[in-house]
Order: structure tokens, then sequence, then C-alpha cells
């Protein structure tokens, strides 16, 4: 039996939610939106990839968390995509365009992936995605951002909620990765590579925005990497392993609520 649980969850966003997910700190938050705007295409290509290597995979266990792998992003990519439509209406018909390209040069990305590249360095993509984004999320979770009161609850929701099922789902790019290629220097400098360019399509997103609010653009560090911190840098090395994270019981009752509002 699977322990990734599919959590059919609609949110609901208000049209005057606030552009800032923690309105006392404007740049972390215009991130945080640009990392929501990536979700309509990284995601669908996550699900189309899973689903071409089907085929290379005979575990019954690992292609059923598959599948669930693939409802999961799903259902994670929609409510971004409904919050996204909100938040390109609080920038001028100008902005919107230039945000509107960047998405478009994005899913052209992840299109010609799929057509031009192998199996293996999609794969390779994916974990190398999975591994930052879980590393931020098992950090992130344990100091409980969801309770503090800083962030508007709206986006505090959707992203403990995408948060916490990352967690949950953390084996699985890994485990098929490992299956189909399992050559680690390929998933170092392959998956290097994919968080490379995953970031630079949010700061393509995050500096269009900044300059939008009148805001003067600076070097920073990548808040996945930093908010990472030594569970992103125990990625790195060969013995990583998802699997051997130990995740905190709070966590998993925290998912629960989530299971009571599957639709």
């Amino acid at each position: 039996m699977s322990e990734i649980i599919v959590r059919k969850v609609n949110f609901e966003f208000p049209e005057d939610i606030d552009l800032y997910p923690i309105p006392s700190m404007p740049r972390v938050s215009l991130f945080i939106v640009a990392f929501s705007l990536t979700m309509p295409y990284l995601e669908p290509y996550l699900i189309k990839m899973m689903l071409n290597a089907k085929k290379n995979i005979s575990d019954e266990a690992l292609l059923e968390d598959m599948n669930r792998f693939c409802q999961q992003e799903g259902n994670h990519y929609r409510n971004h995509a409904r919050i996204n439509k909100i938040i390109r209406s609080k920038f001028d018909d100008d902005v919107a365009k230039q945000l509107a390209r960047i998405e478009s040069d994005l899913k052209a990305d992840y299109d010609r992936f799929l057509k031009d590249e192998n199996l293996d360095f999609n794969l390779a993509y994916a974990e190398g995605f999975e591994a930052m984004t879980c590393a931020a999320a098992l950090t992130s979770a344990q100091r409980k951002p969801h309770k503090t009161g800083f962030m508007n609850k709206d986006w505090a929701d959707l992203l403990d909620w995408h948060g916490l099922e990352e967690i949950e789902h953390r084996t699985v790019a890994f485990d098929v990765f490992q299956q189909v290629c399992g050559k680690y220097f390929y998933r170092l400098t392959r998956g290097l590579w994919a968080q490379g360019h995953y970031l630079y399509a949010i700061h393509k997103f995050y500096v269009v925005m900044l300059k939008a609010k009148g805001m003067r653009v600076m070097p920073y560090i990548p808040f996945f990497i930093l908010a990472g911190g030594f569970k992103y840098l125990n990625t790195l090395f060969p013995w990583y392993n998802p699997a051997n994270y130990r995740i905190p019981d709070d966590l998993k009752a925290r998912l629960e609520k989530y299971s009571a509002e599957t639709t």
C-alpha cells in the first residue's frame, strides 16, 4: 500500500488576495510569487516525464507511487494556476505581457526536453528539482511558518499543503532515476544543471516583478538553497537517499487535515 495520499484539495482564493505572501518581506514575497508562476509549466512536465518512464519500471509498488506522484503534482499546479491568474491581474498590461513571455519560454523549454532529450536527462532534472525542494520544504515545515501569523493565510495554506506533499512523495523521482539510470555523477551534474535552469526561470519572473514595483535588483542566494541548508548539501553526496529523512510526527498530523478536506 502506497503511503502517498492523493488529496483533491481546491483552494478558493479571494480576488483581493495580497500580492505579497509575507507583507513585511516584499522581496521574499515576490520570490514566492515567482515560484508559483513556474508551477503550471514545471509540474505538467514532471507528470509527462513520469508517465514516459513507466514503461521502464516493473516494480508494482513504485508504479503505484508514480501514479500518485502525478496526481499530487496535478493538484498542485491547478491550485497554483488559480492563484497565479489573480496575481497577474495586479500588474499592468505591459508587465503581464513580460510575465507571459517568460511563461511561454519556460513551457517551450520543457516541451523541448521531453522531445529532444533522453529519459535519463529528464529523470535527472526531476530528481534535481525534487531534491532541492524537499530539502527546503522539510526545513520550512519544521519552522512551522503556517503558525507564526506573519504570512497571508491563503498563501500559507497553499504553500504548507504543497510543501508537505513534496515531503510525502520525496522518494519517487529518486527511486525512478535509480532504477532507470542510477549513475551518481550523472545525477549530480544534470541535477545541478536542472536546478540552475529552474532557478533562472524564477529569477526572470522575480526581476520583472521587482522592477514593476520599483525595487532595486540585487544579487541574492536562491531561497530554495538557503532554506534547504544542510539538507540541501546532503543531496549532493553519493550516499543521499530521501528515504532516509526522518519525518516528524506533526507533519503527518498536518497532512491528515488536508486528507479530511479531500473532495
